[in-house]
């Protein structure tokens, strides 16, 4: 039986820190979390290294209006002249194994 490891915000938060200097060296322009659990990464990602934050789907779904995101109406917010350095974002891993 598979042993189950849980963190919390609080560990996520403190290991996304302990890993900004990483994160950093990659000069992200745009920070897009994964619907549900990547998106509360994705915002904790955005606001240390002060990008925009944007869903996966807000993503997908502005692509041809070439807006990002409700959140970015400025006239700069375009995609892609605007962001070619995109970190997409979730939390979880797979083994790929069933049980």
């Amino acid at each position: 039986m598979p042993k189950y490891f849980y963190r919390t915000i609080n560990d996520l938060n403190d290991l996304i820190k302990e890993n900004l200097a990483r994160l950093q060296s990659y000069n992200f322009d745009l920070i897009v979390g994964l619907p549900r659990r990547g998106m509360i990464p994705a915002t904790l990602i955005g606001l240390f290294l002060n990008k925009p934050v944007v869903s996966f789907n807000e993503l997908n779904a502005n692509l041809a209006s070439e807006k990002i995101g409700y959140r970015l109406q400025e006239e700069s917010a375009k995609f892609p002249k605007s962001y070619s350095n995109i970190l997409l974002v979730d939390d979880s891993t797979d083994e790929g194994t069933c049980f």
